[in-house]
């Protein structure tokens, strides 16, 4: 079935009570808060693709599992133990604390091992495909990749044998013949890539939502730019677009109130433009969920204001030109200063820009050359009220060029924080919020550690129900090999074929050292391979 016909729930409304009898019950389960859960893609269209099925009855968990309360499904208050299967979203490194709460908190052990019973425990989402290496004992086995379809399928073939009388080691065995499958028994499989034939969009609509009240659509998927930090630019190759008629299609089968676009590169699509004026004619709202600053011409700003929209959100990313060249960041001061002129022209109240600290060529010059610019911005703001900055440290990627990268340690880091505080801190109508370094500390051991190392580190955090005090006990001890690792050593996620060849990520680390820029993806990435990637849709 290509297009699954829309579901949505409106609301606070949930999902009705299903039959119990011959369907197989799956629990999927979004360990964080409520209004992010709402907000992810992901999870919501394994959920719509189960939901219309007949061979399965399917609750919806979420939450940190800080109590007992989270073991009760969100819709009809069923027991979680009640479920043979629980299949885990894995969106961000530190939620896998919570996971490890529901495991706790429904008295199973950590590590798959030594759970002979149900339930059958799964994993997907965009950590399965980065490093699980951290946290693969967790898991009786991981879905590697995109593919939601593809996914269901091993599902139902899941299903079929739960009902004659397989047992849990017999289904992970079935689960363990598909390539996109990773198991502690089964250390290597390749990535499954979407064709992209049929756009994400939500399943809940709800004011609680980070994104209230929105219908959610994926316009694209992956990035044409290669910035070397950001692992979506690499592990969502080849850059996918979706179809503006079956977007459009979408919309008139659901009749939403406002839209929110979702993509990493949205004005990277050439009907955005377009697609905005027919929203307006339709009289439904919209918001936009990242722009890239090359993309706000005037023509983009001056509609977007038209329609009500008053905060711009921009990511600087590097504190300096050398830093922006270094990490691949196409970043035009001469572009940025003409649109913070159109901002305040068009009277825009906030301007949003991000920061990440933490690259090892961070100099003295470069936070000087950082203190010029929000000198200039200060002058040059007008009508713009409010300025809001924010700081996030770098956390290297698997399958980045900056996977081999030496980090500061987290007291250089710290200095560089009050650094940047202390440059901000003249300015009024600029505020800043920073991130903690040594939560960027553990995302960075969970990012690119080993089993070793992650699950020590996340035994140790459910232990003390703190990812900052497991640090400050065993994180430095953990870290230290995660440090210059020559290029032949082999790294924990690469029991993965992603698609994208060492020889290529090792060449942009080198002009990351070098200080060098590099080139852009091309939309059509077949024929061209530069990175490596001979493989496309499966």
């Amino acid at each position: 079935m290509d297009k699954i016909p829309p579901i949505i729930f409106l609301g606070n409304k949930g999902i009705p009570a299903q039959e119990w009898g011959g369907r197989l019950a799956v629990a999927v389960i979004f360990p964080e808060k409520e209004s992010v859960a709402l907000a992810n893609l992901g999870w919501q269209v394994i959920l719509r693709e189960l939901l219309w099925r007949d061979e399965f009855v399917v609750e919806r968990f979420w939450g940190q599992a800080r109590n007992q309360d989270s073991l009760f499904s969100i819709d009809q208050k069923k027991h979680l133990r009640l479920f043979p299967v629980w299949a885990f979203s894995l969106n961000f490194e530190l939620d896998l604390l919570n996971v490890a709460r529901f495991l706790d908190k429904a008295g199973l052990d950590l590590d798959s091992k030594k759970r002979d019973d149900f339930p059958l425990i799964i994993g997907g989402g965009p950590l399965c495909f980065l490093n699980p290496g951290s946290f693969l004992p967790l898991f009786d086995f991981l879905w590697v990749g995109e593919g939601e379809q593809k996914f269901v399928q091993l599902l139902l073939q899941i299903k079929d044998k739960f009902f004659w009388g397989a047992s849990k080691k017999e289904l992970v065995a079935i689960a363990e013949q598909s390539p996109h499958v990773l198991s502690a028994q089964k250390l290597k499989a390749k990535r499954f890539i979407s064709s992209f034939k049929e756009p994400a969009y939500s399943l809940f609509v709800s004011k609680k939502s980070v994104f209230a009240d929105s219908l959610l659509l994926e316009i694209n998927r992956g990035c044409l730019y290669g910035c070397r930090f950001c692992a979506a630019g690499y592990i969502y190759r080849p850059f996918r677009e979706s179809s503006v008629q079956r977007l459009k299609e979408i919309i008139k089968e659901i009749g939403p109130r406002k839209v929110g676009l979702v993509g990493t590169s949205l004005t990277d699509w050439p009907e955005l433009k377009n697609f905005l004026v027919w929203l307006m004619e339709q009289k439904i709202k919209f918001s936009l969920s990242s722009l890239r600053m090359d993309g706000l011409d005037d023509d983009l700003l001056s509609l977007l204001r038209q329609h009500g929209t008053r905060t711009i959100t921009i990511a600087v990313e590097g504190i300096s030109h050398k830093i922006r060249r270094a990490i691949n960041k196409r970043f035009s001061l001469e572009k940025f200063w003409q649109v913070v002129d159109k901002l305040a022209e068009l009277n825009y109240n906030v301007l949003k820009l991000y920061f990440i600290l933490g690259f090892n060529l961070e100099l003295e010059d470069d936070f000087a050359e950082l203190e010029n610019f929000f000198q200039r911005l200060d002058r040059e703001r007008k009508g713009i009220n409010l300025i809001q900055v924010s700081v996030s440290c770098l956390v290297p990627k698997p399958w980045t060029p900056l996977q081999w990268m030496v980090l500061d340690d987290v007291a250089i880091l710290e200095e560089k924080v009050n650094k940047f505080k202390k440059i901000i801190k003249p300015f009024k109508g600029i505020r800043i919020s920073t991130e903690n370094p040594i939560l960027s500390r553990v995302q960075t051991i969970l990012a690119l550690g080993d089993t070793t190392q992650g699950f020590t580190l996340l035994k140790q955090a459910l232990a003390d129900d703190s990812w900052i005090k497991a640090y400050k006990k065993i994180g430095k001890d953990l870290e230290q090999d995660l440090w210059s690792r020559p290029k032949d050593t082999s790294l924990p996620w690469e029991v993965i074929d992603i698609g994208i060849s060492r020889d290529y990520l090792w060449k942009e680390f080198l002009r990351f050292k070098n200080i060098e820029s590099g080139s852009k993806c091309i939309r059509n990435c077949i024929g061209c391979k530069r990175c490596g990637l001979d493989f496309v849709f499966n």
